[in-house]
């Protein structure tokens, strides 16, 4: 028999999925915010044993960049044909709907991330700015993501 595809791994149609599907960070994303997190344990009983400025200072910045990394690193993002979900610890989660994006593209160098432009709900709206950019984690299987929101896009 012909294995079949998981449940929502396979559009039906151009931007329609049968069930959401959930995109998760990569391995080596979350290899470094483990590393980075590591290395902030180590710089906090550094900090303990020197207690100058400096090993304050060596360790909040790291630490810092720990907490944000480990924030990706727990975070995913659900599509389910008309609605981007980016669940994040700590914040609410994110909704866009697909309709009111307006550009999606890959962006990085040695990490590439989507980065998608849209635009926010009327009440929330700055005549100025109507648009706002989410720049995205490195997700798993994020091509096949952009290919999907660019059809989409292209279709509206």
């Amino acid at each position: 028999m012909k294995d079949l595809p998981e449940p929502g791994s396979e559009p039906d149609a151009i931007g329609s999925v049968s069930s959401p599907k959930r995109y998760t960070p990569t391995s080596t994303f979350r290899l470094v915010a483990i590393l980075f997190l590591l290395a902030g344990v180590w710089l906090a009983g550094e900090m303990l044993r020197q207690q100058t400025r400096l090993s304050v200072l060596l360790f909040v910045v790291p630490a810092g960049i720990a907490l944000w990394l480990l924030i990706g690193a727990l975070s995913w993002l659900e599509y389910d044909g008309q609605n981007l979900h980016y669940h994040r610890p700590i914040f609410s989660t994110l909704t866009i709907p697909v309709r009111d994006i307006v550009r999606v593209e890959m962006g990085g160098r040695r990490t590439k991330a989507l980065i998608l432009e849209y635009r926010l709900p009327a009440e929330e709206a700055d005549p100025a700015s109507p648009t706002r950019f989410l720049n995205l984690i490195p997700l798993r299987d994020q091509d096949s993501l952009l290919s999907l929101l660019q059809a989409q896009i292209q279709q509206s």
